[in-house]
C-alpha cells in the first residue's frame, strides 16, 4: 500500500489474517523468517569468522579463489578460551587454511579425495627447522624429540598405505597425472636459524627467510621430496593472510616457488604450556603428543597435496582434494592413534579405500604394489556415520 496517498495507517501485517496478505507482504514475511533462521545459524556457527569461511568455500567451489586458504591450514578446534578443546572428537578441522575452529564432520556425504592432476611427494625428506630469534627459543622438549618423531614416522607403516594416492592416473579435469608412487621417506636432520624478525611474523616473512637461509647455505637446497617443517617459539605469532596462529589455526603447510621449482614447507606454532595454542590445539595431557599430532596432520597433507599454496582453481597443481571436506587430514581432524611399534602419537588420515580414518590402513607392504587391502574391521578406522556436522 502506498501510504503517501492514504491518511490511514495500515494494520501491521503480524496482526492481520494471513489470508488477506498481498503477494508482496507474503514475500516480505518469508524473507523476514529466512533472515531470522539465517541469523540464528550465523550465531550458532560462530559468527563472522564462520560466515567468512563459508563464503571463501563457496568461492572456491566456483573456482574463484585458492584452496590454500580453505584447506592448507590445520585450524583450531572450537573456541580457544570460550569453548573446550574438540581435538579428541571426530570430524573436520579448516580448512584448510590443515585443525579448523569448530570441530565437526564432513559438510555432507561420504568424503572422497579426488585426484586433481598435481604432484605428490613421492619419498618425503623432512628437514626440521627451529626458528629462534633473540631470547625466544623453541621448546626444548620439541628440540630434543621432534627429530626422532619425524624419523620414525616417515619410515613406518604410517606411510605405506598412502600408495592408494599414487598418481598413475589422469586428473579429474582430464589432465595427465604426474606418475608418482608414494613410499616411505627419510629424515634430513635439523637446522636452527636465527632470523631478525620479531614476535609477530607473516607467511611472506617465512618465505623470504627460507630463501635467505638457502642462499646462505644454512638450509639444504630443496628438491621435489624436501619438506621443511618449521617449528617456532611459544611467543611467536604467525599471520596467514589475516588469520592468526593460536586464534584461528594451529598449523599449516604451504608452497612457494624458487628458481621456477616448488618449495614445500610446514609452519608449526608451539602448542605446549606457555603458548597461546596450548588451550585449543590438543586434548592430550602430554603437549608433545599434541605437537606430533598437529605435525603429522600437516606432513601427510603435504605429501598428498604439496602444491596447494599455488592453486587458483580446482585442477592442477592441486593433488588429492575433496571440495566439501578439504585435504586428507582435514577429514579426520582430531582423531589420534599411535605409530605401530612406537609411542608416537599421530593423527589418523582419510583412506578412500577403507572408507574411514586410519593410521595403518592399506595392507600394502613397504615398496609393494597391487590393489590395497581393506583393513580389518575396527583397526585404525572410524565409520563415517560417527562424523557429525561441523558447528
Amino acid at each position: 500500500m502506498d501510504t503517501t496517498t492514504s491518511p490511514v495507517s495500515p494494520t501491521p501485517p503480524f496482526l492481520r489474517d494471513p489470508q488477506g496478505f498481498s503477494g508482496a507482504e507474503k514475500a516480505l514475511l518469508i524473507c523476514a523468517g529466512l533472515a531470522i533462521i539465517t541469523l540464528t545459524g550465523y550465531l550458532v556457527s560462530g559468527g563472522s569468522r564462520q560466515a567468512a569461511t563459508d563464503a571463501r568455500t563457496a568461492l572456491f567451489e566456483q573456482g574463484k579463489t585458492s584452496p590454500q586458504w580453505q584447506r592448507a591450514v590445520n585450524p583450531m578446534s572450537a573456541g580457544e578460551v570460550q569453548h573446550p578443546s574438540m581435538l579428541g572428537k571426530t570430524g573436520l578441522d579448516p580448512d584448510d587454511p590443515g585443525f579448523r575452529k569448530g570441530a565437526g564432520g564432513p559438510a555432507s556425504g561420504t568424503p572422497n579425495l579426488v585426484y586433481r592432476g598435481g604432484p605428490v611427494i613421492a619419498n618425503v625428506k623432512i628437514v626440521t627447522v627451529f626458528w629462534e630469534n633473540g631470547k625466544n627459543t623453541v621448546n626444548q622438549t620439541v628440540k630434543d624429540k621432534i627429530g626422532g618423531f619425524y624419523k620414525a614416522a616417515v619410515d613406518s607403516p604410517y606411510m605405506d598405505w598412502l600408495s592408494e594416492y599414487d598418481t598413475h592416473i589422469k586428473g579429474s579435469d582430464g589432465s595427465p597425472g604426474t606418475d608418482q608412487h608414494i613410499g616411505r621417506g627419510t629424515y634430513g636432520g635439523d637446522v636452527t636459524i636465527h632470523p631478525t624478525s620479531g614476535d609477530s611474523i607473516t607467511n611472506k616473512d617465512i618465505q623470504a627467510e627460507i630463501n635467505r637461509q638457502i642462499d646462505a647455505g644454512n638450509l639444504p637446497k630443496p628438491d621435489a621430496n624436501t619438506l621443511y617443517m618449521i617449528h617456532f617459539p611459544p611467543a611467536v605469532q604467525i599471520d596467514l593472510d589475516g588469520s592468526k596462529s593460536c586464534q584461528e589455526f594451529c598449523a599449516y603447510h604451504n608452497t612457494m616457488q624458487r628458481d621456477g621449482k616448488n618449495v614445500y614447507y610446514g609452519v608449526m606454532p608451539d602448542v605446549g604450556a606457555g603458548s597461546a595454542c596450548a588451550s585449543g590445539c590438543g586434548g592430550d595431557s602430554d603437549s608433545f603428543n599434541n605437537q606430533t599430532s598437529v605435525a603429522s596432520h600437516e606432513m601427510i597433507e603435504a605429501v598428498t597435496d604439496p602444491a596447494v599454496g599455488l592453486a587458483t582453481g580446482s585442477g592442477p597443481p592441486l593433488g588429492w582434494y575433496d571440495d566439501k571436506n578439504g585435504e586428507i587430514g582435514d577429514i579426520c581432524n582430531a582423531q589420534q592413534g599411535k605409530i605401530p611399534g612406537t609411542d608416537y602419537t599421530v593423527q589418523k588420515e582419510w583412506s578412500n579405500t577403507a572408507g574411514g580414518c586410519v593410521v595403518v590402513g592399506s595392507g600394502v607392504a613397504k615398496g609393494g604394489k597391487g590393489k590395497p587391502k581393506k583393513p580389518p574391521t575396527g583397526q585404525d578406522t572410524v565409520a563415517t556415520a560417527t562424523v557429525g556436522p561441523m558447528p
